[in-house]
């Protein structure tokens, strides 16, 4: 069966009005039996990720890759690897890592190609927090790109990588003590700050109790802002830990994808 043509939607993509771009595509896609032609595919694709529709970009890009076969050529690959991306923006992280061991498993002699994979896979194995996983194919990323250990890449690489590592180790008994985790975690400020609050709260119950022999003022007042306090200081803690591996992650990550 011939492929259809929507220049509806080719003109809505044009002038970047990617919303209605998509109902005009689909709606092609609906009379001529889903058979749209590459262009027009590809377009929608597009204006599913521009809308942050990562799931129907996904399964575009694979209508694409569906019609072009199993090929070696560059375009093949291209595709594939931005249907890894919205697998990845998705967060459907189990369909990604199997794709990727599939083609991985498929070999190629296109080494530019597989260090992408192996990216995609440390990329995984970080918001999983399986740090192990992340520094093997790290290991292959950097033989592949034959990175030697005493290069400053593969040394900065593997630093962030273990300085990750040991902040996600931080026991859960320093993280539920607000000051001492946000200077474990680098934050000497806000370590600081956390600690003048810890210490007025309990000055001011222990004021009330000793000398002011005000137990109840002490007990309600003291214990209710003392549990603000400590709740609050533990939750940023948290917010302050995944931030700083967040921040780590992409450092790395934007490191390999420029080598």
């Amino acid at each position: 069966m011939a492929s259809c043509d929507c220049p509806e939607g080719d003109s809505l993509f044009n002038i970047k009005d990617y919303q209605k771009a998509i109902v005009y595509y689909e709606r092609c896609k609906f009379y001529c039996g889903g058979n749209l032609n590459h262009t027009g595919k590809f377009n929608l694709y597009q204006s599913y990720k521009l809308n942050h529709n990562y799931y129907d970009a996904a399964e575009t890009i694979n209508e694409l890759l569906n019609d072009l076969q199993l090929s070696n050529d560059s375009t093949f690959k291209y595709l594939l690897l931005e249907k890894f991306m919205m697998f990845y923006f998705a967060k459907d992280l189990t369909s990604l890592k199997f794709e990727i061991t599939h083609y991985l498993n498929y070999g190629s002699n296109d080494h530019l190609f597989q260090k992408r994979l192996y990216w995609f896979l440390i990329a995984i194995h970080l918001d999983s927090l399986q740090f192990d996983s992340a520094k093997f194919y790290l290991q292959k990323f950097l033989n592949l790109s034959k990175i030697e250990p005493s290069n400053e890449i593969y040394k900065d690489a593997n630093k962030i990588l273990h300085k990750m590592q040991k902040i996600n180790n931080i026991s859960p008994l320093i993280m539920g003590f607000g000051p001492l985790a946000q200077l474990r975690l680098g934050y000497l400020g806000k370590s600081i700050i956390s600690g003048l609050l810890y210490t007025g709260t309990l000055g001011f119950t222990i004021y009330n109790f000793i000398y002011l022999k005000t137990f109840i003022t002490g007990f309600t007042i003291g214990g209710n802002i003392g549990y603000l306090v400590v709740n609050g200081s533990t939750r940023h803690s948290a917010y302050l830990k995944e931030k700083k591996i967040y921040s780590l992650k992409y450092k790395l990550l934007k490191i390999l994808i420029e080598n």
